[in-house]
């Protein structure tokens, strides 16, 4: 492996973590954003890494840590949201960015180990680039004017 083959193997292991998106990234994700898979899309990932978490939950609660109903408010809370962050919609993706910040700080309080911060370093970037890709979706279509045309 050349050397730099190796920087930029450090560099796609830092991207995972990072809420900075290349450009080439951006333009991929807009150029291909209704031909991109759910594994490669951001908001795909996003929300894989919400059923991801809504299992995570589940089996912690067969193992009687977690309450049945903390798993069913989960459930009604976050597969909603799960759904719309796939079908795109911003708020959905901002409610996502804002509830996973709560939960982790009240976990991160609860138990009093790093666990919360580690979930929210790995989810948290993905969140942030599908809301970001999702603004600029937005800045680039076109204005619609709701007032009729008026003619000469």
């Amino acid at each position: 492996m050349e050397a730099s083959d190796s920087v930029k193997s450090k560099r796609s292991m830092l991207s995972w973590w990072s809420w900075k998106i290349k450009p080439e990234e951006l333009k991929e994700q807009l150029d291909n954003y209704n031909t991109l898979g759910i594994w490669k899309s951001y908001k795909g990932i996003s929300t894989l890494l919400i059923l991801f978490s809504i299992g995570v939950t589940i089996i912690v609660s067969f193992f009687g840590i977690l309450p049945a109903q903390d798993v069913i408010i989960s459930l009604i809370i976050y597969i909603p949201i799960a759904f719309f962050v796939y079908r795109g919609h911003r708020w959905a993706m901002i409610a996502i960015m804002i509830l996973w910040t709560l939960e982790k700080g009240i976990q991160l309080v609860q138990l009093g180990n790093v666990i919360p911060i580690i979930w929210y370093l790995a989810f948290m970037p993905y969140f942030y680039k599908a809301w970001k890709v999702e603004a600029e979706r937005r800045k680039q279509q076109p204005v619609v004017s709701s007032s009729p045309v008026q003619g000469p």
